[in-house]
């Protein structure tokens, strides 16, 4: 597994295949005038076969081509963000390589940053009360798979509720959304008809929710869509609910887990707050966010538009020495965004931001040169 994402390790062994007594005992019964046109042939064969493979899965790993042994659903919702199995039957540590985080691996061989973020405890385990922690959104982690029977991410969710009563005025009542509201409970006897939270000459309707529906008998929970701002406003509630419930108790979880599918074992949680794939970095902006365009194995194309200049920030690591920037065509160096990822400098307007996974020079050279002196190369007889 290991093999398939280092093409240092496809390096070595082409060279060594090529270096080794067996080639040269192969030439020694071709026709001396031959030799070195078969050798550099062979080796140009082997290295033009072996590195665009390797460097393609170097750097970006599309979970298609990932070799994992759990169960995956396959859902098309997944796409290219790093998921976080809570269980699975992966061996610790090789999660990480095909770029998933694994909540049991012990540690992280090449990945110093995964492992200082994530933070593994005794035995490999991730306590479920980080399910919230914001180091695990600055990964990128947007998935969590669940075997069904389990119900830990609730359970998880609804012990960090934060609850508030309220009284009717007028049909309506007054709440303080929290920042970062994914979910309202409401505890009726009742489901209410429907739910919706008013600001001014907005509203906004709640979609009903059944990922806390087993947590707590005479809750009702309602989905709060994404971009509600935090501050005061009102619940809108049918108005039997409203005449029968003239003080409401209710629950607010700013967790940003939200249900997002499931199978007859596995269940599919999506969070709102990670990382997305690509993001203008540092003060925000008016105006349209970062497009990408096209997503495949070592290249990575964005549209940007945005009146001055900006940082753009890409959800890939840091590695410049491979990792080739453009901007319209010209190159452009990229820097450190933290804690890992890839950042480039855009200016203001609409641009076409190229990103190529590209071999230093020298890794083409080296092989290059053994097999040039493999080729020519003279048995020196005593």
């Amino acid at each position: 597994l290991v093999a398939a994402y280092r093409p240092t390790l496809a390096l070595a062994l082409g060279t060594a295949l090529l270096a080794g007594a067996g080639s040269e005992k192969l030439l020694a019964h071709l026709p001396a005038p031959r030799r070195g046109a078969v050798a550099s042939a062979v080796a140009a064969l082997v290295v033009f076969r072996l590195l665009p493979a390797a460097a393609s899965w170097f750097c970006w790993q599309p979970k298609a081509r990932a070799i994992l042994s759990w169960e995956n659903p396959r859902w098309d919702a997944l796409g290219r963000d790093p998921s976080l199995p809570l269980v699975t039957l992966l061996p610790p540590d090789s999660a990480v390589i095909a770029g998933v985080t694994d909540v049991r691996a012990r540690s992280f061989p090449g990945e110093p940053g995964f492992a200082r973020l994530l933070s593994p405890g005794a035995g490999g385990a991730v306590p479920f009360s980080r399910l919230t922690d914001p180091s695990l959104a600055t990964l990128g982690v947007r998935w969590a798979l669940e075997p069904k029977e389990l119900s830990l991410v609730s359970g998880e969710i609804f012990a960090n509720v934060r609850l508030e009563e309220s009284g009717a005025r007028g049909g309506r009542f007054p709440v303080e959304v929290p920042a970062n509201a994914t979910r309202i409970g409401i505890k009726a006897g009742k489901p209410p008809a429907f739910a919706q939270l008013q600001r001014d000459s907005v509203t906004w309707v709640l979609a009903n929710d059944k990922a806390l529906a087993g947590e707590a008998e005479g809750w009702w929970w309602w989905l709060v869509p994404e971009g509600v701002p935090p501050g005061p406003a009102f619940l809108l509630l049918d108005l039997e609910t409203a005449r029968h419930q003239p003080r409401l108790q209710v629950a607010w979880d700013t967790s940003g887990w939200e249900w997002a599918e499931e199978t007859p074992t596995v269940r599919l949680w999506r969070w709102r707050q990670t990382l997305p794939l690509v993001w203008w970095h540092g003060p925000a902006e008016s105006g349209p966010s970062p497009r990408v365009l096209s997503y495949e194995p070592g290249k990575l194309v964005i549209a940007t538009e945005r009146a001055t200049q900006g940082t753009l920030g890409v959800r890939q690591k840091f590695r410049p020495a491979i990792v080739r920037a453009t901007v319209d065509g010209k190159k452009v160096p990229v820097h450190l965004a933290a804690p890992l990822w890839t950042a480039l400098e855009v200016p203001g307007g609409t641009h076409r931001v190229v990103l190529e996974v590209r071999l230093p020079f020298w890794v083409w050279l080296v092989p290059g040169v053994s097999a040039f002196a493999l080729g020519f190369s003279r048995k020196v007889r005593p």
